[in-house]
């Protein structure tokens, strides 16, 4: 399907390389406590690249697919079950036009020079009408967007590059040995307040996982919502609030 291929054009080149420093954000209007509430959840895009040959990425659109139904039922199953959690649809136009406004928001959190500048922007800004209309036919109290940009290789091109690693180094002396990474999950996710028409959290998350396996995102997606809707135990078993 060509839409992963369109909606992640709506990501600025940076965000992809940089930013991936896992700072969240959570308002200071949020309370835990409050499980009465009705959140819908916008069916989210993944954008999976595929590499079979050398270091070239291809996306895969029947991957994306997916994998966004993996991260679609983590973050219904650790957005937690005394919370009522409703699935939100919207077209390609609308999503596409989120997505475009969320990314370039995180544009200008990337180049934010301190955590309180970036906080300062995320609590000051003004949702698009396009958003807030979503919020308002869906009558929810909380809205959860998320988008997945991830990678994975095949067997063969991992003990290749390996290999080809291994190789480097025996020609530096040791200097430099690279290895390749196998696969990877990186997660955007926001919730939205419906009473203040606020973000009121925010998140990033990027792990060397594999973005299709729904044990590991399941983990992530959990990391991802930690100290919002999820908490871990000492033993690092996931719970929800």
């Amino acid at each position: 399907m060509q839409k992963f291929r369109f909606l992640c054009s709506a990501i600025p080149f940076a965000i992809i390389f940089l930013g991936c420093v896992n700072e969240k954000y959570i308002s200071s209007d949020f309370r835990k406590s409050n499980n009465n509430l009705n959140i819908g959840i916008i069916r989210p895009a993944s954008k999976v690249d595929f590499i079979e040959e050398k270091n070239e990425f291809q996306v895969d659109d029947n991957l994306s697919e997916k994998a966004a139904e993996i991260v679609f039922h983590s973050i219904t199953e650790m957005a937690g079950y005394q919370k009522s959690k409703e699935e939100i649809l919207v077209d390609f136009t609308t999503l596409d036009a989120i997505y475009k406004e969320l990314f370039n928001l995180e544009n200008l959190l990337v180049q934010a020079p301190s955590r309180k500048d970036r906080n300062r922007l995320i609590k000051s800004y003004n949702l698009s009408e396009t958003i807030l209309n979503v919020i308002e036919e869906n009558k929810v109290d909380q809205l959860i967007i998320a988008y997945q940009l991830g990678f994975t290789r095949t067997k063969p091109n991992y003990r290749t590059q390996i290999a080809k690693g291994f190789g480097v180094g025996i020609l530096t002396l040791g200097v430099y040995t690279p290895l390749p990474i196998k696969s990877s999950s990186k997660i955007f996710a926001w919730t939205i307040d419906t009473k203040t028409k606020k973000i009121i959290f925010h998140n990033k998350n990027l792990l060397y996982i594999e973005p299709l396996n729904s044990k590991e995102i399941s983990n992530q997606i959990c990391d991802v919502f930690e100290g919002f809707y999820t908490y871990k135990s000492q033993n690092g078993s996931c719970f929800h609030y």
